[in-house]
């Protein structure tokens, strides 16, 4: 999968290892921007939890259980175990949530580590992604409390996904004009869907300007995790 590329300190931009997420919420109404009245809590408090795709992963074909190879549009899914945590980050502008997926059980290796904030804007409510330079031990309160700036890459504020509030839930999307840096150096359009309701699920792929796939995770349509008792 790709990797994550430190541009300058104006913009910074990344790729993620795994994709993006989206909690299902299908609804056939406009979505509207979600008012900063009562800041992030009632999108933080639906997303907060233990997740897994393990039903989605069951019902797969065998042959879609495969490593995912970049260019290729082959389906593919793996399992996931997804947790998504409160924490204090001063470093960082908004209300933060920190998630790590760990592959194949709950305590299999870490496949990603993020952090998602969530900012009041001019529009209303937007959310920004953050990647870790490395691993951070995840239980520990002091980690979180001291990341800088400088251990963190984000998409920039180009790229910030506006919160829009749907039937059931909310929903995100990171703009189609959002461009960012391919491993290979090269622009790549990037997509990515979030939404959150009683299913969670998630999706995100890239592109170069002419069209070719890059990358998209998973490969069989969105990851659709359920909440799990912790």
């Amino acid at each position: 999968m790709p990797l994550s590329t430190r541009l300058s300190p104006v913009c910074f931009t990344a790729l993620l290892t795994a994709g993006a997420l989206v909690l299902s919420a299908c609804t056939t109404e406009t979505p509207s921007a979600v008012s900063t009245d009562n800041g992030a809590e009632p999108v933080i408090s639906r997303l907060v939890g233990h997740y897994s795709n393990l039903d989605q992963y069951k019902a797969a074909p065998d042959a879609h259980k495969i490593a995912p190879e970049i260019g290729s549009d082959a389906p593919w899914i793996d399992l996931q175990y997804a947790v998504f945590k409160r924490v204090n980050v001063p470093s960082v502008p908004g209300d933060v949530i920190a998630l790590e997926w760990r592959s194949g059980a709950k305590t299999g290796p870490i496949s990603r580590q993020r952090l998602w904030a969530f900012r009041a804007s001019d529009a209303g409510l937007v959310m920004d992604f953050y990647t870790l330079t490395s691993e951070i031990e995840f239980s520990s309160a002091e980690a979180f409390l001291g990341l800088q700036l400088d251990d963190l890459i984000s998409y920039g504020n180009a790229c910030a996904l506006p919160v829009h509030a749907v039937d059931g839930g909310f929903a995100m999307a990171i703009p189609e004009t959002c461009q960012i840096v391919s491993r290979s150096g090269r622009d790549m359009t990037l997509s990515a869907q979030i939404s959150i309701g009683d299913t969670l699920t998630y999706q995100e792929s890239g592109r170069f300007p002419n069209g070719d796939l890059v990358f998209q995770v998973p490969g069989i349509g969105p990851y659709q995790f359920t909440r799990l008792t912790e």
